[in-house]
């Protein structure tokens, strides 16, 4: 045993209780030596300072950990939660004249009440939502009680308009050590802190509710079935975050006229905090406050006037994540983007129409034109219609990253500004304004490539955390340097024709054309294969990596993309200034941004600009009416919960309707003569009774398939030895598999044997502990799940949700990018050469396996049984030779299952193929099988033929009472098979 091992035994065996103090000491006995190390020679008075201010800091990230524990939101309103509760205290104590403990006591309560309220009205309301979405609304819950704080601040002001005296902790002594006056309020930070974190974790671990709730955390499946109430315990645990929110508040940011100015100051340093903890060890996220706050005043202490303590946040912020590749993200759930999208498809006889083809894009121009018609009518109005155009421009850039690879940005203007002030420098030296759009496009790409590639290491809703708290740095620290900004600097003005485009009119023209070519470059985004493959990842990431998409690779391309574009954004708007500073790309306006696309609509192309419209132009339109503020506030929330489209999904029933017409037209049905649900008539559809008809000649792809390699009876998949535990439960003990060339390989067991974990090792989504895996003669044991199937090792999941938000065409346009890869600077130019023979060889797969009447479809709307024959039409147009099937026939009906077979056998005859199967369905596999192995408890129990698997008693021990009929669905067997070209 190593004396790490020793130092980590002890600590775990500690209480928890003394593990906190172990780690502040531990904190302050390493820090105080580096920091004089490093020239930072500190007072032990600024180190109490530091700690106080770190409590905090703690109490704050412990507040984030627990709420995301609960609900796997990171809850932005969290510190105007703080700032309302706090600001109701001096309404209690010098208004109502309670004593300031009982109003004290109060403000908890309104804490609680605040925050437990986000919980129901919002996040609950949300809970089937993108994480990214619920999280915006949050930021929208945050600037609703923001404003509620400023109306209750009004209070604090007597009826001579003279501010009352502030409120303070009363019987709290204030004493001095050295220079530094301890007041009050640090006094009551002192006491209450470390019992508030006593008093949680004695709640968690010791009483029933505290319990509860972390079994609700670990497990919501398994507490449901116990009998606990997510629901509540979910509002439990935001509710006690939101009191402590309310006590630290109360001591650590007394309210000011401006809430939000505090925001940054508390909400930055608590997530650092709930990063290095991992967003979910809640001592962890303490004792990381507490350093934060000890380095933020060591550095302080040298430099009052430094921002380097920002910088010090944000590099935590970027090594928490970094050596926690998996800290607080989580996949996205499948179908969750379902319910955002705003314009189904048409049937594909309708949408091939010209009329509705473009109609869509006119209709565009026509709202674009509009409002640059209404820019023209005076210079007031024509600055604003600028701001929004550049706006516009941005959330367009944003929509990229959240819309289409569903990752919340909240730094996109900052990103901007980079490309803002590249602009300014290139045309300060050289005067051409196209050299200077092409620096700023650069600049901003590069810059997005730097942030996202430490945050795309942790998927989900730490991509959040990194681009806020660059958008806070560069405001604060970069853009001010004197060798970017500095004070402020006058940009130079576009000319042409010898003219001057000074803000108004000529400058709005400018401001339009750059518009359009961002415009043009997202549509082709939006439209084209790059946006498939975006989209894709989204929906579902391991399906993506089966059909052999790299998801960092496209998500570091979108970051890049989405840099480009808003450096054009950010260009347009830094040359729109008379004066370009860093106040120009505050944070708020990133987070307007993201309030933007809310709005407008995350699945709509055109919801940035509808959105910019809404939150951008509202306040700049009518900065004198209280719709400004309904528009910017309470409007962003009620569009979020009562029309998760955005409202661009209003015109829905309009464009409906316009197609049908047009269909009428063309001589085309009606939409309305189709079935009603075509997710029941596909499954009186989805596979067929009896024998198909002749089907069309094989698609291309398909009489391409290479077999000179593939030599029958050759190993071609062996797995030696695997092995994998998780949490200490072996899942999986030395399973040893042998595959040969073009038979198909049954695999069964009863639940919780190992199966599923099996294939996940043999497929790369799961690294084993022990074992390796061998296909084609290749040691593939450390290669990723996309990278095997590029060598026609593919998979099929349980599920069979592929991608719930695309078609299929679309789908099996995807799975062609094995063959053909999209290239993304050529799609975003909208110049993809390979696009059109994608969508040839998808409408012959499509013709070849019966789907013709679901081409237009999204997957979400197909039955199970017609998803297994998409999946099984994408998995041949992969061109594999070993396809690894789990449990086929689950979902589908017993008809269904017979003809599931009958496909099955012909598949694998006609492209001689090797399949391994799961399946419970003993007659299915006995009728498929050359060989079943039979695992049980994580172990290979016996390999043989159907008939020997039968006759061997441990086989029917291991299933329900050691009897074989008792497995066994029916006497049915799948028939013979029959022609199916």
């Amino acid at each position: 045993m190593t004396s790490r091992d020793t130092m980590a035994g002890l600590i775990r065996r500690l209480p928890t209780g003394a593990r906190l103090p172990l780690g502040c000491g531990a904190v302050l006995a390493l820090g105080l030596p580096f920091a004089h190390a490093l020239g930072y020679a500190t007072p032990p008075y600024v180190l109490i300072l530091g700690s106080i201010i770190g409590i905090g800091y703690g109490l704050l990230g412990v507040c984030l950990v627990l709420v995301f524990r609960t609900s796997q939101v990171i809850n932005f309103a969290l510190p105007q939660i703080g700032i309302f509760a706090a600001a109701s205290l001096p309404v209690f104590v010098q208004v109502a004249g309670l004593p300031y403990w009982l109003g004290f006591a109060l403000s908890a309560v309104v804490g609680f009440a605040a925050s437990a309220l986000v919980n129901l009205g919002v996040v609950r309301r949300l809970a089937k939502a993108p994480r990214g979405m619920v999280t915006a609304a949050t930021i929208g819950a945050g600037v609703l009680l923001s404003d509620g704080a400023g109306q209750l601040l009004g209070f604090t002001y007597d009826a001579g308009g003279n501010l009352r005296e502030p409120t303070l902790p009363a019987g709290l002594p204030e004493f001095n050590v050295g220079p530094l006056l301890i007041t009050q309020s640090y006094t009551g930070l002192l006491i209450i802190g470390p019992l508030l974190v006593a008093a949680l974790t004695v709640f968690l671990t010791r009483s029933r509710y505290g319990l509860a709730i972390r079994a609700v955390a670990c497990n919501s499946d398994a507490g449901r079935m116990a009998g606990i109430s997510e629901v509540r315990m979910s509002t439990l645990a935001w509710g006690i975050a939101g009191s402590i929110a309310a006590v630290t508040t109360i001591f650590t940011a007394a309210p000011s006229a401006n809430a939000n100015t505090t925001t940054p100051v508390l909400l930055l340093p608590a997530l650092g905090a709930a990063v290095v903890g991992a967003m979910q060890n809640l001592s962890r996220a303490m004792v990381a406050g507490i350093f934060l706050g000890v380095v933020q005043q060591v550095v302080l202490w040298k430099d009052a006037n430094s921002q380097a303590a920002e910088v010090v946040v944000f590099v935590v912020l970027l090594v928490a994540l970094t050596l926690q590749p998996r800290a607080g993200g989580r996949a996205e759930a499948k179908g969750s983007w379902v319910g955002v999208a705003a314009m189904p498809p048409l049937p594909p006889q309708l949408a091939r129409l010209w009329p509705v083809r473009h109609g869509p894009k006119l209709v565009l121009f026509a709202v674009v034109g509009a409002l640059i018609g209404f820019g023209l009518t005076s210079g007031a109005q024509a600055v604003n219609v600028t701001a929004i155009l550049c706006g516009a421009m941005i959330a367009t850039s944003a929509g990229i990253l959240t819309s289409l690879a569903g990752e919340l940005t909240l730094g996109q203007y900052a990103i901007a500004g980079i490309g803002g002030v590249a602009s300014y420098y290139v045309v300060a030296h050289t005067a051409s304004f196209p050299l200077g759009l092409l620096a700023a496009a650069l600049a901003s790409g590069a810059c997005a490539l730097v942030l996202g590639l430490p945050a795309l290491r942790t998927r989900g809703l730490m991509v959040t955390v990194t681009t806020l708290g660059f958008a806070v740095l560069a405001s604060d620290v970069i853009l001010p340097h004197s060798w970017l900004l500095g004070d402020g600097v006058t940009p130079a003005q576009p000319i042409a024709a010898g003219h001057t485009l000074a803000a108004g009119e000529p400058y709005l023209w400018y401001a339009a054309i750059v518009f359009a070519l961002v415009l043009l470059l997202a549509h082709n985004v939006w439209r084209g294969g790059f946006g498939r493959l975006l989209r894709a990842v989204r929906d579902n990431e391991s399906a993506a990596r089966t059909f052999t998409v790299r998801p960092t690779r496209v998500r570091i391309q979108a970051f890049v993309v989405a840099g480009l574009l808003a450096g054009l954004g950010g260009a347009v708007y830094a040359h729109f200034q008379l004066t370009l500073n860093a106040a120009t790309f505050p944070p708020e306006l990133s987070v307007g941004v993201a309030l933007a696309l809310i709005v407008g609509g995350l699945s709509s192309f055109s919801g940035a600009l509808i959105g910019s419209i809404w939150v951008i132009g509202a306040p700049l339109l009518l900065p004198t009416s209280g719709l400004a503020s309904t528009a910017t506030t309470t409007g962003v929330l009620v569009v979020a919960l009562c029309l998760p489209g955005g409202l661009v999904s209003l015109l829905r029933p309009v464009r409906d309707w316009v197609a049908a017409r047009i269909g009428r037209m063309y001589g085309i049905p009606l939409a309305a003569d189709a079935p009603d649900n075509p997710a029941d008539d596909g499954r009186r559809t989805a596979l067929p009774e009896r024998p198909p008809a002749p089907r069309p000649q094989q698609p291309s792809l398909l009489r391409t398939l290479s077999t000179e390699d593939r030599v029958p009876g050759r190993v071609l998949l062996r797995a030696e030895g695997l092995a994998k535990s998780f949490g200490g439960v072996s899942a999986v003990r030395n399973v040893t598999l042998e595959v040969v060339e073009g038979e198909t390989l049954g695999l069964i067991g009863p639940n919780g044997a190992g199966k599923t974990t099996t294939f996940e090792m043999l497929s790369g989504f799961v690294v084993p502990d022990r074992g390796t895996v061998h296909f084609a003669g290749s040691d593939v044991t450390a290669l990723a799940p996309e990278l095997r199937a590029q060598r026609g090792l593919i998979r099929s999941f349980q599920d069979s949700s592929l991608f719930p938000t695309m078609t299929v065409r679309e789908v099996l346009a995807l799975t062609l990018e094995r063959q053909h890869r999209t290239p993304v600077t050529a799609s975003v130019l909208g110049m993809d050469r390979t696009a059109r023979r994608r969508q040839t060889v998808a409408d012959e797969l499509i013709d070849y396996f019966g789907l013709g009447d679901y081409r237009g479809r999204t997957i979400g709307e197909l039955s199970t049984g017609t998803r297994r024959i998409a999946e099984l039409a994408c998995m041949m147009s992969l061109r594999p030779r070993l396809l690894l099937l789990d449990e086929p026939s689950a979902g589908i009906a017993q008809r269904e299952t017979e003809a599931l077979g009958v496909m099955l056998r012909n598949l694998k005859n006609d492209f001689e193929l090797t399949l391994v199967v799961i399946e419970h369905d003993i007659p299915l596999i006995m009728a498929l099988a050359d060989r079943i192995t039979v695992m049980v408890n994580g172990q290979d129990l016996c390999c043989g033929t159907g008939a020997e698997i039968r006759a061997d008693q441990r086989v029917a021990d291991a299933y329900l009472g050691g009897s074989v009929t008792a497995i066994e669905r029916s006497e049915h067997t799948v028939p013979p098979s029959f022609t199916t070209t």
